[in-house]
């Protein structure tokens, strides 16, 4: 990440993160890892939803969600293996989501780091709310089930920092939304704990 695009994303990260070959944003649907992704260059991000358009013509369809991952994972390999940088912009929210990254980046030899997004619940579900529901005639939409965007902060909520180490990540921090950008736990063990506000 360029000290330009750090500053416009009011993100700073500690150099472990910075250097790190694979960069796992994990967060909840609406926690904002797609306008964080942006503080990287286009090319490094690895968008799910934008292989699920690239192989369905809509970034929402879920029943694109297996082809989408195959064609994901063919670039990711391939960026890997040639020593460069990729930001996974997906929810990433179980570790069984997370292996298969970390199993590309130990057979390239790539260090991986996990960045995950501690927006509050509040702020998830409001973000969510706004989004579009399914066009006509489509199954799906940007909006994401309320049970569902629960459960991912729920299992966001329970990681740690030595949890993900043990998973394989070289680093891991936490990032919190915060009113000049994103402030960052430098410590990686143990992850904040997110709390959600009362239902």
């Amino acid at each position: 990440m360029s000290q330009d695009r750090a500053r416009a994303s009011g993100l700073v990260l500690p150099n472990a993160i910075v250097s790190a070959g694979l960069l796992v944003l994990i967060g909840a649907a609406g926690a904002g890892k797609s306008t964080l992704a942006a503080a990287w260059p286009a090319r490094q991000v690895l968008s799910l939803d934008a292989f699920r358009e690239m192989v369905s013509d809509d970034p929402c369809d879920q029943d694109a969600t297996a082809a989408a991952l195959a064609a994901l994972e063919a670039v990711l390999v391939a960026r890997l293996a040639m020593r460069r940088r990729c930001v996974v912009d997906a929810t990433n929210t179980t570790r069984e989501e997370r292996a298969w990254l970390l199993a590309a980046a130990d057979a390239t030899g790539t260090a991986a780091a996990a960045l995950v997004l501690r927006t509050p619940l509040a702020e998830c579900l409001a973000r969510n709310a706004l989004r579009p529901g399914p066009l006509p005639g489509r199954e799906f939409g940007r909006r994401v089930p309320e049970e569902v965007l629960r459960r991912q902060f729920t299992a966001v909520a329970a990681l740690t920092g030595a949890g993900l180490r043990d998973e394989g990540f070289a680093a891991a921090v936490a990032a919190t939304p915060a009113a000049t950008g994103w402030s960052v736990d430098m410590a990686p063990t143990p992850l904040p704990t997110a709390s959600a506000p009362a239902a």
